[in-house]
């Protein structure tokens, strides 16, 4: 899901997508088809989009996520005094907590190493994370230190549409 026209999904946004999501989960628990799990991550990401500015009070930054077919950073935002604040959206029966991925090769999500890794990704103009905005980003993430960059899961459960919030650093 792609941020860069910043566009926050207003209250009847989420509704119309919660009552897609009741609809479509209240049965039993159906097999999810990629298609579906697309579906459901620009849900959660949406959802998280709000909860990021309504609730945390955080600003979007122009950023371009990765493809759907991608892994990274989710969303990134400012919080009030103008630092970095990425944005793992998930939209799963877990909760938060246990939501971090760990990844083959570059740790778990939110981890200073996965951090880095995404950041430089951002900044080599022969990655598909690429674009000047991206750039940007990452070259201040690089120059900040991953460890110097605040991390959040904002997840909520597809069954229930509660969201939790778990800050990682």
């Amino acid at each position: 899901m792609s941020q860069a026209c910043c566009k926050i999904p207003s209250n009847e946004d989420v509704q119309a997508i919660n009552e897609s999501v009741k609809k479509n989960f209240a049965a039993e628990k159906p097999k999810v088809s990629p298609a579906l799990n697309s579906f459901q991550g620009d849900i959660g990401e949406m959802i998280a989009a709000q909860v990021a500015t309504e609730q945390l009070n955080l600003r979007p930054e122009f950023y371009d996520s990765p493809g759907k077919s991608e892994k990274g950073i989710d969303l990134i935002y400012r919080d009030g005094s103008g630092k970095l604040v990425l944005i793992e959206a998930k939209n799963t029966e877990k909760g938060a907590r246990a939501s971090p991925t760990t990844t083959k090769t570059y740790g778990r999500e939110g981890s200073i190493e996965w951090i880095e890794y995404h950041a430089k990704l951002m900044c080599d103009p022969s990655s598909s994370r690429y674009s000047p905005d991206n750039a940007k980003l990452g070259e201040e993430i690089l120059r900040v230190g991953a460890a110097n960059v605040t991390f959040y899961i904002i997840h909520t459960n597809p069954s229930t549409l509660k969201t939790d919030t778990v800050k990682i650093r």
